[in-house]
């Protein structure tokens, strides 16, 4: 499927591709060094699956990031003196590394070959990281010394923005200003800078040395080097440094950069100096192990809750999150697991409390939605509706706490106000916000739900022209999004609730439609309808044997 773009453990195609961009430069340095033949084949076969794999991603960017660290490395490795012989080893590795990648660009650079010739009808992805540029650094100039503290930019960014959620700004520097502020990004740029000067620094001296004792060694200097170009390049575009492996990896290219032999100090003043420095680093380093300790011994004890319930055992999985939630009690995440698990063990109470302390810890508006979801569950709709509003404020830029805040009103007698949210989402959907949005291939499902809200209520006033319009307009987005229901994509990201709500939705406004075209004089419009009505219905059954049919094979 020339339209699948592979991402294997990550949650996308291009933080796969920002890994790899810098493991490709380290593993090509390896293979360049490498004395021995098995070694060779060894290095060679992983430079070449690493590149096959960096192809199947359709990363553009992160192919240009691998063209980057490419020259980088080319530069590096070259301008001693070796002798005759080292070059000419040198020369043919190199030629047969250009000639093997030149045939995995044949073989499977057909994907990506389409991208770049689509490239005018994709210019979403631009679109959306500039407008999400601008509004993470409309956060940073917000918060200009602080910024809004480190991982908070999912929570903190859609007071600030003009798009649909995104976890990450596709930009590490920008996400950097916005979670530190401005001191925080000219401190981690400093930080960098001071890192490619002692790179530049040791590439030069080891020319300088013209030993050939040293070559192996600045082959693999070289592409750790073009690995740290190629990473911050391609951390322009996306927020690398937020994803674990890829921070991981990154700082292991660093710490090779800064850990090359340096010349010996010339007196005990730079001995010294340079003593401070690695106890200043030391201290460092156990700070930091000492905070990460907290959030790896939470997330060791939620994925054993899960594996627990993987297992049906409910009541270890409850002890587990309470392992988790001690370890490092500042993460709401775990609170509200435990309060799903009580909600689904029929211990209500318990779920509350859980609840509404995820919400202390953290006031955000995935807690309180999560919150008012569960009141809602209890028929508690007074209180339901307080916290989807509290959700609004905090998080404005979620559909889907809009439309269940619309519920909401509706549950409580507040018509007018659930028809204002309707066409407040309308409205939104008229704009960028409902243009651009960070998977082009996903139907934004929510609007259309919006549209056929609105029309539900236009019809009980009777005003059925607007009504018939809104019906359209819902018909057909959840349409669109019905149709794109078998993509890869859709399988992964859609849940089995969105699919009952959607699909339901749905055949209610054809429903409706078919019966309100006639009223207004278009009976032929209203017969197809009535047409596509069955054909959806027959659609849906199949899918539904279909389904189960898949379970119960599962099942035995």
């Amino acid at each position: 499927n020339s339209l699948w773009r592979i991402f294997a453990g990550f949650v996308n195609p291009d933080f796969l591709a920002g890994f790899l961009v810098m493991s490709i430069p380290l593993a090509i340095g390896a293979y360049l060094a490498q004395a021995s033949r098995t070694g060779r084949m060894v290095l060679g076969a992983a430079v070449l699956l690493q590149a096959a794999a960096l192809l199947l991603t359709q990363s553009r960017l992160g192919l240009a990031a691998l063209l980057v660290a490419l020259v980088v490395l080319a530069i590096g490795a070259r301008g001693s003196k070796p002798a005759a012989e080292h070059r000419a080893r040198n020369r043919r590795r190199g030629l047969l590394t250009i000639g093997a990648v030149i045939v995995l660009l044949v073989l499977v650079g057909r994907p990506l070959l389409r991208r770049f010739v689509n490239v005018g009808g994709e210019g979403y992805s631009a679109t959306f990281r500039l407008l999400t540029w601008k509004g993470s650094l409309r956060q940073a100039a917000a918060n200009p010394l602080l910024g809004t503290g480190l991982g908070s930019f999912d929570t903190s960014y859609p007071r600030y923005a003009d798009l649909q959620y995104t976890q990450h700004a596709h930009n590490s520097f920008v996400q950097f200003a916005a979670e530190t502020g401005f001191v925080g990004l000219a401190l981690f740029l400093a930080g960098l800078a001071t890192l490619k000067l002692t790179g530049l620094r040791t590439l030069a001296r080891m020319r300088r040395e013209e030993s050939e004792r040293l070559e192996p060694r600045r082959c693999v200097y070289a592409g750790a080097f073009a690995a740290l170009c190629a990473g911050l390049f391609h951390n322009l575009f996306d927020s690398d440094l937020y994803i674990g492996a890829n921070a991981l990896l990154f700082g292991v290219v660093a710490g090779i950069v800064c850990a090359a032999p340096q010349p010996v100090a010339s007196d005990e003043q730079s001995r010294g100096v340079n003593r401070m420095r690695n106890a200043v680093l030391a201290l460092g380093c156990i700070a930091l192990i000492m905070i990460c300790s907290r959030s790896l011994g939470g997330r060791f004890y939620a994925f054993a809750a899960e594996a627990n319930l993987l297992k049906g055992e409910g009541r270890l999985a409850l002890e587990a999150y309470a392992a988790a939630i001690a370890s490092e009690p500042s993460n709401p995440e775990y609170l509200m697991r435990r309060a799903m698990l009580y909600d689904l063990s029929a211990q209500p109470l318990e779920a509350e409390n859980d609840y509404r302390a995820a919400v202390k810890r953290a006031d955000i508006g995935k807690t309180q939605y999560r919150l008012a979801k569960f009141l809602t569950k209890m028929t508690r709709f007074q209180e339901a509706v307080q916290a989807y509003e509290n959700a609004d404020k905090r998080d404005p830029g979620s559909s889907q706490n809009l439309l269940a805040l619309a519920e909401g009103y509706k549950a409580v007698g507040r018509q007018a106000e659930a028809e204002k949210l309707y066409a407040r989402m309308i409205a939104r959907y008229k704009t960028v916000f409902g243009s651009v949005r960070a998977l082009p291939e996903l139907v934004d499902w929510e609007f259309g739900v919006a549209y056929v809200g609105l029309a539900e209520l236009q019809i009980a006033h009777d005003a059925l022209p607007d009504a018939e319009q809104n019906l359209r307009e819902g018909v057909g987005i959840l349409g669109e999004f019905w149709r794109t229901r078998n993509l890869e994509m859709a399988a992964v990201r859609i849940t089995p609730e969105v699919r009952a709500l959607t699909s339901e939705r749905y055949r209610w406004a054809m429903e409706q439609w078919s019966q309100l075209l006639p009223t207004l004089g278009k009976r032929e419009e209203g017969a197809r309808m009535e047409v596509r009505l069955k054909e959806f219905i027959k659609e849906r059954d199949e899918d539904a044997a279909k389904a189960s049919s898949e379970g119960t094979r599962e099942n035995r």
